[in-house]
């Protein structure tokens, strides 16, 4: 069953025209700038409570998002060169001095990392003792399965072999279930791999109102006045937030030692 769109077919994804179409969406669709200022104030509150101050903070690939409208201290970066983005760099090779960055923010972006594991590495070398990294990722949960591999032009793929992905475009390269693999079914692995990065925070979020937003690239599905509903409606059914949860945001922290 493909119940995809196939207004997805048109879009380039891995262009910086399309980066900086989905920025100016973003921005204007208020349904959907109402979720991502709430999902960049949640990573910087979440932070704040569990990460050490001081030092730099990084996004990367932030070319769609606007992260700096609401906190201009963090620095912006992507693969290519894009309006408005203060750095382009490789996650893999980080340009950044051993222990100077405090947090790396990452909006749907680890599971387009050709090799996490070198990305993972270079994290631990720039971030300081204490500081960690802020991730927002697809979940797991029955209802986002069904979403992602049905619904979604990016693969999800929970029994992949390995975290490597294969490719040589970087936005239309991916597996949305990396977080899958890297938080439960290789948990094992990744603590072996990288005991100084510590699972400090991990919620799982969204559901009905993003889904009714249409995303960034599909129109909304229902009445602007009725996504304050959804919000209430969601704020209910928090208690089976892991049944329906399209995203998660979580943390790994650089244990001090």
């Amino acid at each position: 069953m493909n119940l995809r769109p196939s207004a997805y077919d048109t879009i380039d994804f891995d262009s910086a025209e399309s980066s900086l179409l989905a920025r100016k969406i973003m921005r204007s669709k208020k349904c959907l700038k109402d979720i991502y200022s709430e999902i960049y104030q949640d990573m910087m509150r979440v932070k704040d409570r569990y990460l050490v101050h001081g030092g730099t903070m990084l996004e990367i690939g932030s070319g769609g998002g606007f992260i700096k409208d609401i906190f201009p201290e963090v620095v912006t970066s992507d693969v290519k060169v894009i309006d408005g983005v203060d750095l382009v760099l490789n996650a893999e090779t980080l340009p950044f001095p051993d222990n100077s960055v405090s947090a790396i923010f990452a909006v749907h972006v680890i599971h387009h990392i050709p090799d996490i594991t070198v990305f993972l590495r270079e994290a631990e070398r720039v971030l300081v003792p204490g500081g960690g990294i802020v991730c927002v990722e697809p979940y797991w949960s029955p209802v986002a399965r069904f979403v992602y591999k049905h619904m979604h032009p990016e693969p999800y793929d929970e029994h992949a072999p390995t975290w490597l992905i294969t490719g040589d475009r970087p936005m239309s390269s991916s597996n949305q279930a990396l977080s899958y693999l890297l938080l439960r079914r290789d948990n094992e692995k990744f603590s072996k791999l990288f005991p100084d990065l510590e699972l400090v925070y991990e919620r799982p979020f969204g559901f009905i109102r993003y889904m009714a937003t249409g995303g960034v690239w599909l129109p909304p599905k229902v009445p602007e006045f009725a996504f304050g509903l959804l919000k209430i409606l969601e704020s209910l059914l928090r208690p089976i937030m892991p049944l329906i949860a399209i995203h998660h945001i979580f943390v790994w922290k650089k244990i001090p030692k």
